[in-house]
């Protein structure tokens, strides 16, 4: 499991720092298709200005309230993390998320301080 988290977060971390304007939000073909079933892996990196900044996995409840997962975290220069409940994020953290797109979108949107889509919120 944790290899297989390491694997996603660096290869979504390198196209969220390396990609164009927008890019850690894009579906990354390459993950998804190491990782069959998991649907396709988007990379979010939180910003300084980010509501997710200071809170824990738990209190977001992001699966529960938008039924994306989150596969993995990487932050900044430290080992990959597989996150529990307890996991405090932090401004520069690179989130793996995984779902459905509708959920993947929503779980964004929460993280990035967006607005939900009716359907989800």
């Amino acid at each position: 499991m944790r290899a297989g988290a390491q694997a996603i977060v660096e290869v979504l971390a390198m196209h969220a720092r390396g990609g164009s304007p927008g890019s850690g939000s894009r579906p990354l073909v390459a993950v998804s298709s190491l990782f069959a079933g998991l649907g396709e892996p988007i990379a979010v990196e939180l910003g300084p200005t980010s509501p997710a900044v200071g809170r824990t996995l738990a209190e977001l409840d992001l699966r529960g309230r938008t039924g994306a997962t989150v596969l993995a975290i990487s932050a900044g220069g430290a080992p990959v993390v597989v996150p529990t409940g307890d996991q405090r994020l932090a401004a520069g953290d690179v989130l793996a998320l995984a779902g459905t797109r509708e959920a993947v979108d929503a779980a964004r949107a929460v993280l990035l301080g967006e607005p939900l889509a009716d359907a989800v919120a």
